[in-house]
């Protein structure tokens, strides 16, 4: 078994409790990384099979509209708000990345809602992971999840960290 340990300051541990409070929440985002320089997020979320184009233009078009207006609604101006879809066959692949400053919890379930609802069917999760969490848990990570973007606005970071979850468990590893 190997054993590693590592110092981390109080602003990584802070961003890494968000990357994980996010995968442990929504077991729809596949990977989620945080990039410093740009102060943004990025969540990808896989599909179990390669998509018609059409439909994930249609889809990608749909989701970059909704999160407009919820903007609007919500009176911000978002930075960085960059849907995109890929296909890589055998698997595709659909990103958006969000600037840190207008990113919310309403924000990033709107996100998995929109996806549930547009290509819920085939998108990849762990299925075990979310019948796991029960109401309690999940209010607490939603809190979490709120509260550790707030505390990132706060703090200018400098460590790039991707997390992604594997078998179960969330991993977190400095870019």
């Amino acid at each position: 078994m190997l054993n590693i340990t590592t110092k981390q300051n109080e602003e990584m541990k802070g961003t890494t409790g968000l990357l994980v409070s996010i995968l442990a929440r929504y077991p729809e985002v596949g990977t989620v990384t945080y990039d410093p320089l740009k102060r943004i997020i990025k969540f990808s979320f896989l599909l179990q099979e390669e998509v018609e184009i059409k439909r994930m233009e249609a889809c990608t078009s749909l989701m970059q509209e909704a999160l407009l207006t919820f903007h609007k609604l919500e009176y911000r101006q978002p930075d960085v708000l960059f849907v995109k879809y890929e296909n890589n066959v055998p698997l595709a692949s659909l990103y958006i990345h969000r600037d840190v400053e207008s990113l919310s919890l309403h924000e990033i379930a709107l996100i998995v809602e929109l996806l549930k609802q547009q290509v819920g069917s085939i998108c990849f999760l762990e299925k075990e992971l979310n019948d796991t969490l029960h109401e309690d848990e999940i209010l607490w990570q939603e809190e979490m999840i709120s509260s550790l973007l707030e505390d990132l606005r706060g703090i200018e970071s400098t460590q790039s960290l991707y997390a992604f979850r594997e078998e179960g468990r969330v991993m977190v590893f400095n870019c």
